[in-house]
């Protein structure tokens, strides 16, 4: 496996996601603290109703008519090709706008089944402030995102170093800045058992474990197997925090381990980022490859059908404003993921399509308080004891610009367990968890209910992979392959929990080997 540096730091936090989310029901900060009777001390419930009207949903929103449409049959129709192409590219993430990018010389088309573009980051604003619904930051120079440099570099785009520390909240509120280097994790305030799993875990047993000598043995096992060695209070931190899963019991071994020992938990060297986020990138993807060309991006329109013909090229079928189209390429990139493709490509290998089927999925839905009245504003990234979030930023950090009056987003991460995957397509669930959040929120930062004057949902059904024991080596290494006109540019190919940087690679390898093809 080849997880870049900071990957678990990176990978939980979303590729972008940024406060520390802690659950103090867990372990208990100190002696004599109550969490229950804390939290019911200051929680106050939200009424879903009451916010019901402030929220805008984003992404797969209901009812979703297509989809619906797809699922029920009712869009069998092929009619002849309409249109005739060089590529096309299924799926406007940052994948398939990086690949339109580097073939914008060529006749493309690209279909984006949402409204908007952008996949798991996409470019929103409220108030004037630019906000990213998806990811948010990259690393520095020379990290683990060196391919969305030079992709920034091409695009006359500069993000900006965030100078504000990572700091975790505690109950009482004891702040501890750079939380996973050895010195934070000493001057966390929490029981000398879990300090002690923290420095074994990280810095004494994971470099030991000779981890890809191992790799066909351990990824057999699950990961709340091997924690069975620690204290019970450390693996109920981890399973609250450090993890860009859902449970130690959902992974394999050789995975949790392998991106444990290469998150190179130092002190941190800081995060890059710009107003609008990583969302930013993608709009600035999109103008450019319409500057060479209008016509080429085409949103809201739901691919259900691929096919390569007798001649070898690529059909296209999709569902635009109520009529059915095809178009023809001489080639095809699917960024589209893999829960997708292997639905909609007709002709695609009996084993791929199985290797596909064989994914776990878990959905991840974002929520943005927005408010006129600042409700936390020193800082981009904060961590929280105590909500049932994964991750916090504050991304109007990167538009401080506009002063002090500038309108406060807070950003919160929800990570939800496989078996509510589906839990994003039910509109009054989303209202309720939107609500919990606030209440949350409200907990650590008192009048923020008061303050919240708009909330932007964004929903992405099933967008991250499992990593489930036995999946690196027995299902990871069959998926993205290749097959006759039909190229595969999805981030999970490379990495099974995802993020922006892996995308773009993506994109600039299946740009590359569509350019061979078709050479």
């Amino acid at each position: 496996m080849n997880t870049p540096r900071r990957a678990f730091i990176r990978q939980a936090l979303l590729a972008g996601g940024g406060v520390i989310a802690l659950g103090a029901g867990a372990f208990g900060a100190r002696v004599g603290w109550d969490y229950h009777k804390a939290r019911s001390r200051s929680l106050r419930p939200v009424p879903p109703d009451k916010i019901e009207s402030a929220i805008t949903f984003h992404g797969e929103v209901f009812p979703d008519s297509p989809n619906r449409m797809f699922r029920e049959g009712r869009l069998a129709e092929t009619p002849k090709p309409e249109r005739e192409t060089d590529v096309v590219i299924v799926g406007g993430g940052a994948g398939g706008l990086t690949a339109a990018y580097r073939l914008k010389d060529r006749n493309i088309l690209l279909l984006e089944a949402l409204p908007e573009f952008g996949g798991n980051s996409m470019y929103c604003e409220w108030e004037g402030v630019p906000f990213s619904l998806g990811g948010q930051y990259i690393g520095m120079p020379g990290t683990w995102a060196d391919s969305v440099w030079d992709l920034c570099r091409d695009l006359g785009l500069s993000p900006d170093k965030d100078t504000s520390p990572l700091v975790v909240v505690f109950p009482g509120n004891v702040q501890i800045a750079n939380p996973y280097s050895v010195l934070g994790f000493i001057r966390m305030p929490l029981p000398l058992a879990v300090k002690r799993d923290m420095i074994r875990f990280y810095f004494i047993d994971m470099p030991k474990i000779d981890v890809e000598g191992r790799k066909d043995e351990l990824d057999k096992i699950p990961f709340s197997e091997f924690m069975k060695g620690y204290s019970s209070e450390f693996r109920k931190w981890y399973e609250l925090l450090a993890k860009p899963y859902p449970h130690t019991s959902d992974v394999s071994a050789y995975y949790a381990i392998a991106s444990a020992r290469e998150g190179d938990y130092v002190e941190d060297s800081g995060i890059c980022s710009f107003p609008g986020g990583l969302g930013l990138i993608n709009r600035t993807l999109a103008k450019k490859i319409d500057e060479a060309g209008p016509g080429r991006i085409l949103t809201s329109a739901f691919v259900y059908k691929v096919r390569h013909d007798a001649d070898g090229n690529v059909l296209a079928t999709y569902w635009h404003d109520g009529k059915v189209s095809t178009v023809r390429a001489k080639a095809a990139i699917v960024n589209a993921e893999a829960n997708i493709a292997k639905e909609i490509i007709e002709d695609i290998p009996p084993a791929l399509k199985e290797a596909m089927g064989q994914m776990r999925r878990f959905s991840y839905p974002t929520f943005h308080f927005c408010s006129r009245k600042p409700i936390y504003q020193r800082g981009y990234r904060l961590g929280v004891m105590d909500c049932t979030v994964q991750a916090i930023t504050i991304q109007d950090w990167f538009s401080r610009d506009k002063g002090p009056q500038r309108p406060n987003i807070m950003t919160c991460f929800n990570k939800m367990s496989v078996e509510d995957v589906d839990l994003v397509q039910d509109r009054d669930a989303m209202v309720k968890m939107a609500a919990q959040v606030l209440s949350e929120l409200d907990m650590r930062f008192p009048g923020a209910i008061e303050k919240v004057d708009a909330i932007h949902v964004f929903l992405r059904n099933r967008n991250y992979c499992v990593p489930y024991p036995g999946y690196m080596t027995e299902v990871f290494p069959k998926l993205g392959k290749p097959f006759g006109s039909i190229i595969f540019a999805n981030a999970e190919y490379l990495n099974p929990v995802t993020h922006f940087p892996e995308a773009v690679t993506a994109g600039n390898q299946a740009a590359e080997a569509i350019k061979k093809l078709l050479t």
